[in-house]
């Protein structure tokens, strides 16, 4: 895992970095205060068409790594994580929005339908199973 950054901004990295608050070396956006390597934010880059979208899915990514984390003490960590959940999405939503790439700008995708395979689920209504 490579972390590199340049001040001033220069690479596509740089610039993604500043938009998601990853500048400093081990005090990054993710859990543990680690950073987001270069590897996974060129990732982003090359399937985004912009970096705006590139900058949605690193939100994206900080919000799901942020989900799974154990919650110790009393409540106050849930409520951090939460929040911090919370906030990334919101982010990844208003980059999300200003990006010209389809693949992130659409919000949900849908591909095919869902059918019954099995015998035991009976349908509800409006096509839900149970």
């Amino acid at each position: 895992m490579s972390f590199s950054f340049n001040d001033p901004p220069v690479t596509a990295i740089d610039r993604l970095r500043v938009n998601i608050g990853d500048v400093n070396y081990e005090d990054g956006q993710a859990p543990d205060r680690q950073n987001l390597s270069d590897e996974t934010l060129g990732y982003f880059l090359n399937t985004a068409s912009d970096l705006n979208g590139a900058t949605a899915l690193a939100f994206d990514h900080l919000a799901t790594l942020w989900i799974p984390r154990p919650i110790f003490g009393p409540g106050e960590l849930a409520t951090y994580h939460d929040r911090q959940v919370a906030y990334f999405r919101r982010m990844a939503d208003e980059y999300r929005s200003k990006s010209a790439d389809a693949e992130v700008s659409g919000g949900v995708v849908t591909v095919g339908s869902f059918k019954k395979v099995d015998g035991f689920s009976r349908v509800r209504r409006h096509g839900e199973y149970s």
